[in-house]
């Protein structure tokens, strides 16, 4: 069921529960007063005749037989005018003949009752209420009926003007009220509709129409005030960021490419060359020489992406503790060997006392050879390397850092991408394929740690890598 359903049977609903909150306040409001006058009849005391001459019973005047009711006229006439009340009093004789004996000044009808409607009472004195029509058709009264001792039934009334009345008011009121919060939840309705559904159906178009092939296709409704604008901006954050990985796979495979065709290049025209039966043998040996060279440096290249590989898939690595006091004269006196002329400073903190990490401790020798060797093949001769390690807390900070002509700013911020030289003509006399910092930053960021580079122009190069 689509959303758009769900609200419609959400507003159906309310309306079922609203119309029936409604009927049962009306009903139990009415069955309220209706009670209240119910109170009021019962309270009323039948007219009776009496056994004696004369007298008084309760408060109710006792008649002789042949006396004129009070508020009668004689021989059964209209009743006399009666106290400022809307109270109805009559009798049905023996004969069944209905006698008004009292009828309020507030009352424009009286209660149309009939000698057939008390046939079925009960006789044991039991009062029997219940809702008549006026005579004139203009009132409801609520009428209690109850047979006396000497055979008669006595019939007291009240009108359901009031109450009618009231009732009416409350049906308005209540209409009201539930007319107009059904109106603002439709209001609301609409609302999320044009906000909320809209721009969602909006965005399921966009996305269709990339997935049919329009790459280029965003979503225009990217408001970050709204949840469906947060979405279609994180929808269109999410396509830039695919392009853009997919620009750099482009990019990376056709460095990879290059890379690998001047090495099979040179093995193939090598082979080609050795296959000569004119060629003279020591020509033949040379050949095959730079062949096993280009094999090499091609092997080392599929090796490295390999590694840059595993490290993408988030393959583990060793996890054992590694003290870098020994890692760092290691890769000193590795970089004195290979250049004996160059200053290689060791600094004094490395001597303080074992700096101990956890980690795969031959690929963290790899890193900080990999700086080294990288600052060897990129500085002068005689530009001085510095090798440092402390703790900063409860981490170990690492750091190769040269006194070589630095980096530009544009070099800099790419100098840790995939098959990146310094050099743009990507002569190999400027270094290796452009994967070393690459995969060193792989190694530094699979222990948990990040390997930055602080350099400018004229001011060395300091790459620092803080581990835990």
């Amino acid at each position: 069921m689509s959303l758009r359903a769900r609200l419609l049977v959400a507003y159906l609903a309310v309306v079922v529960v609203l119309g029936t909150a409604m009927f049962v306040v009306v009903h139990g409001q009415r069955e309220h007063l209706v009670g209240q006058i119910d109170k009021q009849l019962n309270a009323v005391r039948p007219f009776v005749r009496p056994s004696t001459p004369t007298g008084i019973q309760g408060d109710v005047p006792v008649l002789q037989p042949g006396d004129q009711a009070p508020g009668t006229t004689g021989s059964g006439g209209p009743p006399l005018q009666g106290p400022i009340s809307d109270l109805y009093v009559a009798e049905f004789d023996a004969d069944g003949t209905l006698v008004v004996v009292l009828s309020g000044l507030l009352l424009d009808d009286a209660p149309d009752v009939d000698v057939e409607d008390v046939d079925d009472l009960p006789t044991d004195g039991q009062r029997v209420l219940s809702t008549v029509d006026g005579v004139a058709g203009e009132s409801r009264f609520r009428v209690a009926i109850q047979a006396t001792p000497e055979g008669t039934w006595s019939v007291v009334a009240l009108p359901l003007d009031e109450v009618d009345d009231a009732i009416q008011r409350l049906i308005v009121a209540l209409a009201i009220g539930v007319a107009l919060v059904l109106l603002v939840m439709a209001l609301t309705m609409w609302w999320v509709f044009r906000l909320g559904l809209r721009p969602m159906a909006r965005i399921t178009d966009a996305a269709d129409e990339i997935a049919a092939g329009r790459r280029e296709r965003r979503v225009a409704y990217d408001d970050p005030r709204t949840e469906v604008g947060r979405l279609g901006r994180a929808l269109n954050g999410m396509l830039d960021q695919r392009d853009r990985n997919e620009d750099k796979l482009r990019q990376f495979v056709a460095d990879a490419s290059h890379e690998l065709r001047t090495p099979l290049t040179s093995i193939r025209g090598g082979l080609d060359l050795a296959l000569d039966h004119e060629m003279p043998a020591e020509r033949r040996d040379d050949v095959l020489r730079r062949v096993r060279s280009e094999s090499r440096r091609m092997h080392d290249l599929v090796e490295d992406l390999l590694l840059l590989a595993s490290l993408d898939s988030g393959r583990p690595l060793r996890s054992e503790p590694v003290d870098l006091v020994p890692v760092v004269h290691d890769a000193a006196d590795d970089a004195r060997a290979l250049q004996p002329g160059r200053p290689v400073v060791v600094e004094p903190a490395v001597d303080a006392g074992p700096l101990m990490v956890t980690g795969d401790e031959m690929r963290l020798r790899q890193v900080v050879a990999g700086l080294v060797h990288n600052a060897l093949a990129h500085t002068p001769t005689d530009a001085a390397l510095r090798i440092s390690a402390r703790r900063d807390g409860d981490a170990v900070v690492l750091a190769v850092a040269d006194d070589g002509p630095g980096l530009s700013p544009e070099h800099a911020a790419t100098v840790f991408d995939r098959f990146t030289r310094g050099d743009a003509s990507r002569s190999r006399h400027a270094g290796g394929a452009g994967l070393g910092l690459a995969i060193a930053r792989s190694i530094v960021e699979a222990h948990g740690g990040t390997l930055d580079l602080t350099t400018a122009p004229g001011a060395g190069c300091t790459f620092s890598i803080r581990l835990r």
